[in-house]
């Protein structure tokens, strides 16, 4: 497949978490991983498209990529870099953890309306004691 440059808006961008979770979404569609087109974002990082039908029959646009590697941080910029080139309809994030424990379950589909980090802060000793953890949203 030869790599370039796509231009044009997708409807729908997936960036997962790991390379495992990039391969089985290249899996899916008519033809799997050969239906994908891969593409190259202005950095040189690989992504990929494929023209899906939806179910009416109209043409829809889709691209996945990998964050490149683990982490909340590399996921967010790599989706950031993508949704600027790509301008995309909306964002699906796969293997990103999402939900309140106890309460969502591997495979569920999370719908979020705001997106926030619980989990960067700072780690305060306490002479002779555990420490404390001073989480910033």
């Amino acid at each position: 497949m030869p790599a370039d440059i796509v231009t044009g808006r997708v409807d729908a961008l997936i960036v997962t978490a790991l390379q495992d979770e990039l391969e089985a979404v290249l899996a899916l569609g008519d033809g799997g991983r050969d239906g994908w087109r891969e593409a190259r974002d202005p950095g040189g990082f690989p992504y990929f498209v494929r023209d899906l039908s939806n179910d009416r029959g109209e043409p829809l646009r889709v691209a996945a990529a990998w964050s490149g590697r683990m982490g909340e941080s590399a996921a967010a910029a790599r989706a950031q870099g993508l949704i600027e080139e790509l301008d995309p309809g909306c964002l699906a994030m796969c293997g990103i953890c999402a939900g309140k424990r106890g309460e969502v379950s591997l495979g569920d589909v999370i719908v979020a309306d705001r997106v926030y980090s619980y989990d960067e802060g700072k780690r305060v000793a306490h002479h002779g004691g555990e420490g404390a953890f001073f989480h910033d949203i």
